[in-house]
């Protein structure tokens, strides 16, 4: 299981002065956190990753210290990109710090872009007020897989265009048009896990067809095919094929 633990520096856990060495009666006892901002990356291999938040108090205790941390109203992230080890803190009684731990949900995220998960300490009267927040800048990393693009053109390789987009409609890679002739052509393409869409077009209009060589393309990975088409396609085709 990987562990990104995230602090600033011991430095930050005494504010206002030095921390007090003991108040059973919690007087004058304020939590925060130790962060402001983290940034997390959420695999894709479900290693169960996560990122965790210090959250310290002002003061150490002979009893434990249990309160509440919230989201935000001004997260972005929902909440099917997320889970939290709980919403109930406790500091454990001689001790002026505790984690929580927030887990990513990789398929949930946006395959574009970032999103923030707020998390507030809820009651304000507990917390000191710049530093009762602290914001986790979510997205998505993933180990690419080799995917190879493979044409077998007809004569007119140069009426060839090609690209592929992601599910949210970003286009990753394009090539063409190419050398007329009857050479072929591998591409290898760096994909995460998911959907893909493989667009092929021709400007003449009749696909990989001259009217003798049936010209095709084929993807793989680690030598399995997930898709394939050509011939005389007309102007353009569409393949939509998933990484595993």
């Amino acid at each position: 299981m990987k562990k990104i633990f995230l602090t600033l520096s011991v430095l930050t856990l005494f504010v206002l002065g030095a921390c007090s060495e003991d108040d059973s009666n919690n007087i004058g006892e304020a939590y925060f956190f130790t962060n402001a901002a983290a940034s997390y990356a959420v695999s894709d291999d479900e290693a169960g990753d996560f990122v965790e938040l210090e959250i310290n108090s002002t003061q150490k205790s002979n009893v434990d210290r249990t309160f509440t941390i919230s989201v935000d109203e001004s997260s972005t992230a929902t909440p099917a990109m997320y889970s939290l080890e709980t919403t109930q803190v406790v500091i454990p009684a001689g001790s002026f710090s505790t984690t929580v731990k927030v887990f990513g949900n990789y398929t949930a995220l946006p395959e574009e872009g970032s999103v923030d998960l707020v998390l507030a300490i809820a009651d304000t009267e507990e917390s000191l007020s710049d530093k009762r927040t602290a914001t986790v800048n979510m997205f998505r990393f993933c180990t690419p897989e080799n995917v190879t693009l493979s044409f077998i053109f007809d004569f007119y390789a140069s009426e060839t265009t090609w690209q592929v987009k992601n599910a949210a409609g970003v286009t990753l890679y394009s090539g063409g048009p190419y050398a007329d002739g009857n050479a072929p052509v591998n591409v290898n393409l760096e994909l995460c896990s998911g959907a893909y869409t493989l667009t092929v077009n021709d400007s003449y209009g009749d696909g990989m067809f001259d009217g003798a060589v049936n010209g095709s393309f084929t993807l793989t990975q680690n030598g399995v095919v997930l898709g394939t088409g050509g011939g005389n396609f007309g102007a353009t085709t569409t393949l939509n094929f998933t990484v595993n």
